[in-house]
């Protein structure tokens, strides 16, 4: 179903970042992500994200996402976010969101 929703334009699929709930709130998430938002920037790839929680959905807008309409999961399953973040050569943001995140068949 997450695959259904990607972009179709290449990016980054930023499938997992975490960090131990002891250190969090540390400045180790954000010094994490911006070590691997420099790498994408050298290859000029945007990177696309699913937000779990309100908590990282704000995370991730801090540090330049864009979000996206959301998505329910089936059988009672969470609500995902889905988040953008475009490349520093003019597209920081993407324009549309949805529009670059169409929904392909399943």
């Amino acid at each position: 179903m997450l695959g259904a929703w990607q972009p179709e334009q290449p990016h980054h699929y930023l499938a997992l970042l975490a960090v131990d709930p002891r250190r969090q709130r540390q400045g180790l998430g954000s010094a994490l992500l911006a070590a691997h938002h420099r790498r994408l920037g050298q290859r000029n790839l945007p990177a696309y994200l699913a937000a779990t929680t309100l908590r990282n959905r704000r995370f991730y807008r801090r540090h330049g996402y864009t979000t996206g309409p959301s998505m329910a999961l089936p059988d009672s399953g969470p609500i995902l976010w889905r988040m953008w973040r475009g490349t520093s050569d003019g597209h920081r943001r993407s324009p549309g969101l949805s529009a670059r995140l169409h929904r392909r068949s399943l």
